[in-house]
């Protein structure tokens, strides 16, 4: 929440700047997640999709809600309601016109709120520069073996409107993502193709040297055309059709996934620190064809419920709408203290539409009421406030301490809509549900030498719970599920040489995982 040297901020992070990116040609999330210890993702087979797992905070295939949250400036793209899925995607902006990329390790309760267990990812875009025009243009091609061909155009301009106060700055992108996956089901070659578009507009003014104001909106639309994904021979990593192919209908493996964004920053500059306000709007929308033909066709078959080879398709998908606005105060150095206080409130809704359908042929549906095999939707509503603080000691130059507390109430409602499950029907159910979390934050600083800083941390962490949605539960089943905590124990030493040219981070952990959410 302030401007530090990476060196000296008490906290396991990796830095990416854009020359890096640039250089080693990293153009989304599963590029860059293998340059950073720790960051990993488990892929569902297309751009956009999947979910963020940070030092391993993870449950598994069927995790819905997320352990690592995702931040494109201060706009948070993590929805944190008990219903929103929102782990099922990852947010992939395009990397062509940003500052860095800082993956902050370990549990950001106190300062970033809920749902980073694990810690977060944070894209930093650049800024309209007043003082000067500039631009940049570029053009890719690409061609792969076992594939087809792909290429991307990207564009940015920065225009000073009124000098030293005034600029704007443009950026759009257009990507076609080469294929290379076969489906023999269809004999189509090279399905998992994409196409990756879109843009960003920023306004920045300084009326005065106190006064900063910086308004952006982004939108970006991904659309994959098929999934990745091989199918081996059962037990073994051996390929049934061959390397890079699988069997599927027609059709599915494509996903369509949209983001809408608007963020205002606006700072003023006292005589002893920084009073920052943000606001902004995110909208997702995401939908995903899939074959489920192999989990439940010949099951429904068994049962005489409909004939053999009949296929089964599920279209599912999570949309979010989430305004977020904080406003705090981050003071300078005062004697021995600095520290950081403000207040935060996050509403979203969500919704997460699940319909699986069976068809004689692609696009030829069984007949009524065997076409529907399963509709329901997820309907949910998150309100959160918080207040955080921390405050830092400074014992001497060379050595401080430092607390924090978040304190969040989050008030949830959760409805269902009449359906159908398995070719019975459902009737619509609500819920409500509310919580507190306190997460806590704790750090030793000691800087022995100008380039060598060591620290220690212990921080907390939370994911909200809600209530029991499931029809039909097991008997004596919890109403509700409480939320699920981490204390982060860690250690580390972070060093520079040779004037910057080598640097390094070595950090040991311990985490502790309480109440552990399971779907």
């Amino acid at each position: 929440k302030r401007d530090e040297r990476l060196r000296d901020v008490p906290a396991a992070i990796t830095a990416l700047p854009s020359a890096t990116l640039e250089t080693l040609g990293v153009r989304d999330f599963r590029d860059y997640s293998t340059l950073v210890p720790g960051l990993s993702q488990r892929d569902f087979g297309a751009p956009g999709l999947g979910t963020i797992i940070l030092r391993g905070m993870n449950t598994g295939a069927q995790q819905t809600t997320k352990t690592t949250a995702f931040y494109v400036d201060d706009a948070t793209y993590s929805a944190s309601g008990f219903v929103s899925a929102g782990a099922l995607v990852t947010p992939s902006p395009d990397l062509a016109d940003i500052e860095r990329i800082e993956v902050l390790k370990g549990p950001q309760g106190t300062l970033y709120g809920a749902s980073s267990l694990g810690g977060l990812v944070r894209v930093i875009t650049k800024k309209p520069d007043a003082p000067g025009f500039s631009g940049m243009a570029q053009v890719e091609g690409e061609s792969l073996s076992h594939g087809d061909e792909g290429w991307t155009a990207r564009a940015a301009v920065n225009i000073p409107v009124v000098t030293d106060k005034l600029a704007i700055r443009a950026s759009g992108f257009y990507r076609r993502a080469a294929g290379w996956m076969d489906n023999v089901t269809t004999g189509e070659n090279d399905v998992n193709s994409s196409i990756i578009k879109g843009g960003r507009l920023a306004l920045l003014a300084t009326p005065t040297d106190r006064l900063k104001l910086e308004v952006a909106g982004f939108y970006q639309d991904i659309d994959n055309r098929g999934g990745t994904a091989q199918d081996n021979v059962q037990g073994t990593t051996q390929p049934l059709y061959g390397r890079y192919k699988y069997a599927a209908i027609a059709g599915t493996g494509s996903s369509e996934i949209r983001y809408r964004s608007v963020n205002g920053t606006v700072s003023y500059k006292t005589d002893i620190g920084s009073i920052i306000g943000t606001a902004s709007y995110v909208k997702t929308r995401a939908e995903t064809i899939s074959d489920y033909t192999q989990i439940y066709g010949s099951y429904l078959s068994l049962l005489g419920l409909v004939p053999p080879g009949t296929q089964v398709v599920a279209q599912l998908g999570p949309n979010l709408n989430k305004f977020t606005a904080e406003a705090r105060f981050v003071s300078d150095r005062i004697g021995s203290i600095e520290f950081v206080a403000g207040g935060f409130y996050t509403r979203e809704t969500s919704s997460y539409p699940n319909l699986i359908t069976t068809q004689s042929a692609p696009g030829v549906p069984l007949a009524a009421p065997f076409d529907v095999l399963l509709l329901n939707s997820s309907l949910g509503k998150y309100k959160e406030y918080a207040a955080f603080g921390n405050l830092t000691f400074y014992l001497s130059d060379r050595l401080d301490v430092t607390g924090g507390i978040r304190y969040a109430h989050n008030d949830q409602t959760v409805r269902s809509i009449d359906g159908i499950a398995f070719y019975a029907p459902v009737t619509a159910l609500s819920f409500k549900f509310k919580d507190n979390a306190t997460t806590y934050l704790a750090t030793v600083r000691y800087r022995p030498t100008e380039n060598v800083s060591l620290f220690a941390r212990a921080a907390s962490g939370y994911r909200p719970g809600g209530p029991q949605t499931n029809t039909l539960p097991p008997p004596n089943a919890q109403s509700t599920i409480r939320s699920d905590t981490v204390w982060n124990y860690e250690a580390g030493v972070k060093a520079t040489a040779l004037d910057g040219a080598f640097s390094g981070t070595l950090s040991v952990y311990h985490i502790d995982w309480k109440d552990i959410q399971l779907n």
